[in-house]
């Protein structure tokens, strides 16, 4: 699926008998299959062949309108190949000849602001180690989706009756069919112990619920545009360790100090208009009538002038709940009527594209308990 409301590319590689070529322009060194087992669900597009090139090339794609690629990569029950190159993604506009690479792959790659346009191509490439005659492991890759963010819905609404894939970027190991003595169809997940140790999810569109949002609750704001903030110029030398990351902690009265939070080095490497994404923390410990907290964000080693840098805009500190609930999420869910169930079911959100989740439920507010969070809904 390529260029719908919802997405701008998507491939589970089970939806076709083979290639879809309305999404691959070319695939090199690879076939849809099991061969090395399942990556995420079903079957996926494996990289097996020895010798020869190993390559994915999607059809000219328009990402004006995307955020961030998703998918999953792993060796699977294959043997993988510790000497072989890592696998690269890179892009071209207009040409496939001059390659862009946006990053050696190890988990979700950052988009680079300059493939977001017209007649752009992603490539899926390994190379052959320079002393190396063929390559010595396999790998496979499932699950492919670039949302389209031109249109993020303002809710999610889904009965499964009549499914809507643009609803849902992922839910692995997942079925719309009828299940559990339900008078419809429902998305059912059926973790039988034949599964093995397999993450069951459901992922939703990403949702635009800016209009809940109460300006008036801002406790403090800082857009750092007065002229008192002395300005960067130049271009920046990003972190490239974790030696180098940025941590968010308080100080609470007496001096104490609390470590709230590091801040991934590789969330923040990328190009001088990256905006780091908000972050949520769960500071029941902070919440004491009449305490002043301090907050600071602190750098605690670096390689000296203009090498590690960053930056930070648009920062809020908001209540622990809002002043009145302007969206609830509400839904059915049957936990036991399968032969296998463990019963809790976590409840989460995400505010990047899926780099990190928080719980959305809670055991209790702070001043009424230890404010220990709940592994999930349990029923």
């Amino acid at each position: 699926m390529v260029h719908s409301e919802g997405v701008v590319l998507r491939d589970d590689f089970d939806s076709s008998d083979g290639l879809d070529y309305t999404i691959w322009s070319e695939a090199y060194g690879a076939g849809i299959s099991e061969y090395c087992g399942i990556v995420l669900h079903g079957k996926s597009m494996v990289f097996c062949e020895p010798v020869g090139k190993r390559e994915l090339i999607s059809v000219y794609l328009n990402t004006t309108t995307a955020a961030a690629m998703h998918f999953a990569v792993s060796a699977g029950s294959c043997i993988p190949g510790p000497n072989d190159y890592s696998i690269a993604i890179s892009y071209a506009i207009d040409d496939r000849v001059d390659w862009h690479l946006i990053d050696k792959i190890s988990s979700h790659p950052p988009s680079a602001d300059e493939a977001k346009t017209e007649g752009v191509s992603f490539r899926f490439h390994q190379d052959l180690a320079a002393d190396a005659h063929s390559f010595e492991g396999c790998w496979a890759l499932d699950n492919i989706i670039i949302p389209n963010m031109a249109h993020s819905p303002k809710q999610l609404e889904d009965n499964f009756d009549l499914f809507d894939p643009s609803h849902w970027l992922f839910f692995p190991n997942g079925d719309i069919t009828n299940a559990c003595d339900a008078n419809e169809t429902v998305l059912y997940f059926n973790g039988g112990e034949s599964q093995g140790e397999l993450h069951q999810f459901a992922i939703s569109h990403d949702l635009d619920l800016s209009e809940y949002f109460d300006s008036g609750d801002v406790i403090f704001t800082e857009s750092f545009d007065d002229p008192g903030f002395p300005a960067g110029r130049g271009t920046c030398d990003p972190a490239d360790s974790s030696e180098y990351a940025v941590s968010v902690y308080a100080v609470v009265a007496g001096g104490q100090r609390i470590h709230l939070q590091t801040l991934s080095h590789l969330v923040y490497k990328a190009s001088p208009h990256h905006l780091l994404n908000p972050v949520w923390y769960p500071w029941a410990s902070l919440h004491r009538p009449g305490a002043a907290n301090t907050f600071c964000l602190s750098q605690e080693r670096h390689l000296g002038l203009s090498r590690n840098v960053w930056a930070i805009d648009q920062l809020a500190l908001l209540p622990w709940l809002p002043s009145h609930i302007s969206a609830i999420i509400e839904f059915e869910l049957n936990a036991d009527c399968g032969g296998f169930n463990e019963g809790v079911v976590a409840v989460e959100f995400s505010t990047n594209q899926g780099k990190d989740w928080s719980l959305v439920q809670q055991e209790c507010l702070p001043g009424n308990c230890d404010g220990v969070p709940l592994r999930g809904v349990c029923l």
